[in-house]
Formats: C-alpha cells, sequence, structure tokens
C-alpha cells in the first residue's frame, strides 16, 4: 500500500482537478489532452504485424517514449490508473486487428515477486486462474 501522502492525494483528487501523472498537466481522465495524443501515436499501424508462428506475438505499440514513460509509471511511480486507457486500446486493437481471427489462444500473466508486490502495493497481472 501507498503511504499517507499518496492517501492524500487521491483524496483530494476526488474534489480537485486531477493532474497528468506523466506531465502534471491539469487532465480531466486519467491523462491530459497531450500524452493521450502522445501515447496514440506509439501505437503500431499493424498490431498483428509479429502474428507468425512458432511464437505469434500481439504488440499495441513501440514501447519507447511516451508509452515507456507511461509504463514506468505504473509501474514505478504508483499510477495503476493508467492501465485503463492502455488496457482500452490494446483491447481494441486486438478486436480490430489479428488477434481477433480466431486460434486458440493463451494468455501468460508473468509472475511478480513478493517483494515487489508489497512495495508496489498492486499486482499488474493477478492471477487469471
Amino acid at each position: 500500500m501507498g503511504n499517507w501522502t499518496d492517501t492524500l492525494k487521491r483524496f483530494l483528487n476526488l474534489f480537485l482537478k486531477s493532474h497528468c501523472p506523466l506531465c502534471q498537466r491539469p487532465a480531466e481522465g486519467e491523462l491530459c489532452r497531450y500524452c493521450h495524443r502522445q501515447l496514440q501515436r506509439c501505437q503500431l499501424a499493424n498490431p498483428g504485424q509479429l502474428w507468425q508462428y512458432p511464437m505469434p506475438v500481439f504488440v499495441w505499440g513501440a514501447y519507447s517514449g511516451t508509452l515507456k514513460r507511461a509504463i514506468a509509471a505504473i509501474k514505478y511511480e504508483n499510477h495503476p490508473e493508467l492501465a485503463r486507457p492502455l488496457g482500452h486500446w490494446l483491447g481494441d486493437a486486438w478486436r480490430n486487428g489479428k488477434g481477433a481471427a480466431g486460434g486458440n489462444l493463451t494468455v501468460v500473466p508473468i509472475p511478480l515477486h513478493a517483494a515487489k508486490l508489497k512495495k508496489r502495493g498492486f499486482n499488474l497481472s493477478p492471477d487469471l486462474f
């Protein structure tokens, strides 16, 4: 769990306009408009381009720039709320791309060490089973 300043910050955000965790600009949702656009520009034109056997991989975006910063903010700066828009975009790309074509699919969560779970206070890939 977070410390008392994180709790206070979340409480104040209920009443005050929140700030973008990536750039600290005022934000209506999880992100400001600028960072929202920057993240959407990270999306690959063809997320299924690596969907080749024997190991097909579905990749939403290029792991650099704003996307890399957003993932680091989720993991290391206690901003799990950023996972919501990223998850929605990934789901939309999957539904509209090669991933939805069918076939067998295996989703593999990467285990999180207990010490990291205690430090972060949340698991990025909770147990699916």
